[in-house]
């Protein structure tokens, strides 16, 4: 970067692939030409496994962060009440929503204040640590012992990685994404590894990992793509070494290192159930309940009709009797009905 040209127009360099304003990548399908009015929203393919996940667990936690983030901040909580504010009804609603937008900036700020990101960050911290080629400054024991531990790992166990941070495109499910590493694991082949530095092992790894593994590996820059076998050979490998069965997860904690397994044919099958949810049991969900009572009042008259008509041509008291004495006659029965029963008692 020579002078101050270069740098803004690096600043204003448009994102690479652009997004929606879900944040989704929009990328171009296999097959498709590449055009920008062909782009289309991907799912991410770690969201993708979110919609079968059950969160409440995590929505209460975050409600701790928040209360702790205020309870410790009065210049944040001050920032809160002085805004005119109300969940019920609001005599000015376009006012009510920017009071609201701005209560939501003070909750990032509170939860930021509780550490509600600091696992993650640790975690993006780790990745990036381990990265190959990756210097970075120095860091803290912790981080140290994590990092060290992973290349430790990978040395005893002959683990040889072909590629790092790859962009890929699953069209089968509409989900995109990016996996830490390709890696060559003795014993299983090739196969796609992921870093992970939760505290519990999450169920729906195998889905995220099930969809890298049967994506196309997608260049940002020129929206063209190539199969895994393809990546592979550019990279000097043996494409027939490809396991799409098998995933690793390289679970980084407490300054040890531990491959752990992941079924990825189970975890495609559930990454397809995903994206089935998405596409069809969501949107329909969604839909507000469409007002039938236009329906019900045709088909409420049309019996109401025929009732008057059975009335009318009821060959015995009985079965005219037994006509009331049916329930659900008796909650359509107007007083025309009752006229026309007493009028054929009359003639009986």
């Amino acid at each position: 970067m020579n002078d101050i040209g270069d740098f803004v127009e690096e600043f204003l360099t448009p994102e690479k692939p652009p997004r929606d304003g879900s944040g989704r990548p929009l990328l171009i399908p296999r097959g498709v030409e590449i055009n920008d009015d062909n782009r289309v929203p991907y799912t991410r393919a770690s969201g993708l496994g979110d919609l079968l996940e059950e969160f409440g667990f995590l929505w209460k936690w975050k409600m701790r962060g928040l209360a702790k983030g205020l309870a410790d901040r009065m210049d944040l909580i001050r920032l809160v009440a002085a805004e005119d504010y109300t969940c019920g009804f609001a005599d000015d609603e376009q006012a009510n929503r920017q009071a609201g937008r701005n209560i939501d900036q003070v909750i990032e700020r509170a939860m930021d204040h509780a550490g509600v990101d600091m696992k993650a960050d640790y975690g993006t911290a780790i990745h990036l640590r381990t990265e190959p080629g990756n210097r970075g400054t120095d860091p803290d024991e912790k981080q140290r012992e994590d990092q060290e531990s992973c290349w430790r790992l990978w040395t005893e166990l002959g683990v040889a990685h072909i590629g790092t941070e790859v962009f890929t495109a699953c069209d089968e499910t509409m989900s995109a994404g990016t996996f830490d590493h390709l890696s060559f694991v003795p014993g299983y082949g090739i196969v796609v590894t992921d870093k992970k530095t939760s505290s519990k092992a999450k169920s729906s790894y195998d889905v995220q990992l099930g969809g890298y593994a049967n994506s196309d590996v997608y260049d940002k820059e020129t929206d063209t793509r190539m199969t895994l076998e393809e990546y592979i050979e550019s990279q000097g490998w043996n494409p027939g070494l490809l396991n799409r069965k098998v995933g690793i997860v390289w679970w980084v904690k407490n300054g040890k290192t531990e491959p752990r397994f992941l079924d990825l044919e189970n975890g495609f099958h559930w990454a397809k159930v995903a994206a089935d949810i998405r596409d069809n049991r969501r949107p329909a969900a969604s839909r507000v309940a469409p007002n039938v009572a236009k329906t019900i009042a045709k088909s409420v008259s049309t019996y109401r009709d025929d009732l008057l008509t059975d009335i009318q041509t009821a060959p015995s008291l009985d079965i005219l009797n037994k006509l009331w004495e049916d329930r659900a006659i008796r909650a359509i029965w107007t007083a025309e009905h009752t006229a026309a029963a007493k009028a054929r008692k009359g003639e009986l």
